[in-house]
């Protein structure tokens, strides 16, 4: 009896023990770390075609289809680059403008005055269309209880839009055709059209526009960067950041660095703040001294976002002589206006007529990552060419100029 209480006695110390231990390791894991805890970065990523910083957007012309579906279209235009929040479009189809082409190029009549940079122009040509397709089928509950299924012959309504669009003199698209759809069964109602046809027509003219207004429109993307929250005497501004009075913490903290300024993490998390306020080059600035700090590992991530976002941000705002990322070069020429000199005939990049396609090719097989050569200026190409650039000390633009491209070519010899 004596051996069971006293081997009790070791059981019951084990176990408690054993208790200690692991709720120890709770408050360790759970209280003794410091949770990581970020702050939200917004920034625009570049469309596909810049209409720059604040666009004057017009409808001049519109053709095809009725004109109720014209006006559909006009009115899809302005409500949804309204709801994009980004540039707002006006009807001007009063203005009696009109593109044509003519040898090739697009000519601009009726406009009285000398067209601006900011000027955008849009022209849309409406095709509806109604089609049967035999393979296109809904799948429809069926059974008394609806838990079986039945393929349903459908209906599909397809409404193109080709879209014109010019900015200053520059033509970004030409005819560039949108289609929308919208399928129905044609078992509704008793068969034949359905009683809400026309808004079916709408639906499709408005995906249609959706899908034109998603490449000339910026996109605000969030990402969630880390805060270091190593320093307790920082963390009132950092949770002050964290909801949403960042410039404020920015200027707490700006303080904080002029009196720390051998703190990494003070340093780094001025860098983030600054990084969320857009001023991008500051914050590379602010992360490259945090990481000479001796930096822990995701100061590294942080700076490499940031510099993706600051590129971005380049590719938005950079019209130079290599013009506008993904434009063709400009080919306007106004009835009204007075007679402009002929464009250089040469067919070198940065006159108006690069190969960007033979650049893209050229500099992935020198090392330089432009990605697919697909013969558009997007980010990714416009990336490589300035990372081209700072190699050969040439002036970082970031497009394709006469020195640019002569150095191109020497390293293909």
């Amino acid at each position: 009896m004596e051996l069971l209480s006293t081997d009790n006695q070791s059981y019951s110390k084990a176990h408690y023990l054993l208790i200690v231990i692991l709720f120890g390791a709770f408050l360790t894991s759970g209280c003794g770390i410091t949770i990581p805890k970020y702050t939200s970065i917004h920034s625009e990523q570049p469309p596909n075609y810049y209409l720059g910083e604040s666009p004057n957007i017009k409808v001049v012309q519109a053709e095809g289809a009725t004109r109720r579906m014209q006006d559909i279209t006009i009115q899809e235009l302005r409500n949804q680059s309204r709801s994009r929040g980004h540039f707002t479009i006006e009807n001007s189809l009063s203005e009696g403008i009109r593109f044509d082409s003519r040898d090739g190029k697009l000519v601009m009549t009726g406009k009285e005055t000398e067209v601006n940079e900011e000027d955008v122009f849009i022209k849309f040509n409406v095709i509806a269309s109604m089609k049967q397709d035999k393979r296109t089928t809904v799948t429809r509950p069926a059974g008394t209880l609806g838990l079986q299924e039945k393929q349903v012959p459908a209906m599909v309504t397809i409404m193109p839009v080709a879209f014109t669009l010019t900015r200053g003199d520059e033509v970004l698209l030409n005819e560039r055709q949108y289609n929308g759809q919208r399928v129905w069964t044609i078992d509704e109602n008793g068969g034949g059209y359905p009683s809400d046809y026309r808004r079916r027509f709408e639906a499709a003219i408005g995906q249609a526009v959706d899908k034109f207004l998603t490449e000339i429109t910026p996109k605000t993307v969030s990402q969630d960067v880390r805060l270091d929250y190593s320093d307790e005497k920082q963390k009132p501004m950092l949770d002050a950041a964290r909801d949403g009075q960042v410039k404020q913490a920015a200027t707490q903290l700006e303080e904080y660095v002029q009196n720390n300024p051998n703190s990494a993490s003070a340093v780094y998390n001025l860098a983030v703040l600054t990084d969320a306020l857009g001023d991008y080059n500051q914050a590379i600035d602010y992360y490259d001294k945090a990481l000479s700090l001796g930096g822990k590992d995701y100061y590294t991530d942080a700076k490499s976002s940031c510099m993706r976002r600051m590129n971005e941000q380049d590719a938005m705002n950079r019209i130079d002589t290599a013009g506008n990322p993904d434009s063709t070069s400009s080919n306007i020429e106004s009835q009204d206006s007075n007679s402009r000199e002929e464009q250089n005939s040469g067919n070198k990049p940065g006159d108006g007529g690069e190969d960007i396609e033979w650049i893209q090719n050229t500099l992935n097989s020198l090392g330089y990552e432009c990605g697919t050569a697909d013969g558009a200026m997007g980010p990714n190409t416009h990336s490589c060419i300035r990372s081209f650039q700072k190699a050969h000390d040439l002036k970082v633009t970031g497009s394709i100029n006469e020195s640019t491209y002569n150095s191109i070519v020497r390293e293909t010899k």
